[in-house]
């Protein structure tokens, strides 16, 4: 392939991707506030959740995209406690998931404009390792 085809179905999925955090956003708030007393969450909404990082994860790694692999892979490997109801949620993880969307769009921006997804490779493994402690 050549670089201008690679930007372009670079772009596409950088416009799809951002459609997806995009939804992922306000669910993520509406589960930290849905909550019940005894720390319960909406499973749809965590499986949901799961799901659209499990999608960008695998398009990212169908393209190659090393760094969004490895960030989406550990988002979805913490959101999978809370599908399996190993653990609750709290008001830190969902601030770190957060943190992790806003990673996202930023090595998606450089990605849509230089074809690649390493510029912010540091950051992305900081908070890979932030993702593992939680």
């Amino acid at each position: 392939m050549n670089d201008e085809i690679d930007l372009e179905i670079f772009g596409a999925f950088v416009e799809e991707g951002n459609e997806m955090m995009d939804d992922v956003e306000p669910q993520l708030v509406e589960l930290e506030q849905s909550q019940d007393d005894a720390g319960n969450v909406d499973l749809e909404v965590v499986n949901s959740i799961f799901r659209l990082f499990h999608s960008m994860k695998g398009s990212a790694g169908f393209l190659e995209l090393d760094n969004i692999v490895k960030l989406t892979h550990k988002a979805e490997n913490l959101l999978d406690i809370f599908r399996k109801e190993e653990a609750q949620l709290e008001g830190p993880d969902v601030s770190l998931l957060l943190k992790s969307i806003d990673l996202l769009r930023k090595v998606m921006d450089d990605l849509a404009e230089t074809g690649r997804d390493d510029a912010y490779a540091d950051e992305v493994d900081l908070q890979v390792a932030e993702l593992q402690v939680s």
